[in-house]
């Protein structure tokens, strides 16, 4: 019987401090409100110069990097001068995801020398994974016409990149001396 009684003692004295020990448990619940706006971004970039170097009514190759010569042009009223393939990039990005259209907006007085601001032409093309954007070929630099229209553009691997060509007409009626062309462009995104 002693060792019954030993154990009954035992018994009570682990059930009384068992349950002061739950009695010394507390609980109190927090919690912590995080919040954040995500903003949206949009990029579009272009190479910054290009030099088409000497230029002539003759259409003569004088052999500039990335310049093709096409000798007299069709009315052979002079020539024709063009950006090769790949020579001048640009780049556009949006998240999320938006329809970009490109608009020159160049006036005259973007344009120093004697030639005429319009013998400069441009031409934007290019197709992001999402295979959606039309050029509408080349454009008179003072035309403030759409280079691209409808192009799906998003971030990383949907970003779109493509080309810009420039097609440079020299008239036989054009004076010798330096050019520069500012060629002015604005990248709409919606939304």
């Amino acid at each position: 019987m002693r060792r019954y009684g030993l154990y009954i003692i035992l018994l009570i004295a682990l059930g009384v401090f068992g349950t002061e020990r739950a009695k010394a448990q507390r609980v109190d619940d927090t919690n912590l409100t995080v919040t954040a706006r995500v903003r949206g971004g949009f990029e579009c970039g272009i190479t910054s110069t290009f030099d088409f170097g000497p230029i002539d009514a003759t259409g003569t190759d004088y052999g500039t990097a990335g310049v093709t010569a096409t000798g007299r042009n069709g009315s052979n009223t002079g020539s024709v001068y063009e950006s090769q393939n790949g020579t001048i990039r640009w780049r556009c990005r949006a998240w999320p995801p938006g329809f970009v259209t490109i608009t020159l907006y160049s006036t005259a007085a973007d344009h120093t020398g004697g030639m005429l601001a319009d013998d400069l032409e441009i031409r934007l093309r290019g197709r992001g994974v999402f295979g959606i954007g039309s050029s509408t070929g080349y454009q008179f630099f003072t035309s403030q016409a759409n280079l691209m229209t409808g192009m799906l553009t998003g971030a990383g691997f949907f970003s779109v990149n493509g080309q810009a060509d420039l097609r440079l007409t020299v008239l036989d009626t054009d004076p010798p001396g330096p050019n520069t062309w500012i060629v002015n462009m604005r990248a709409t995104a919606w939304p």
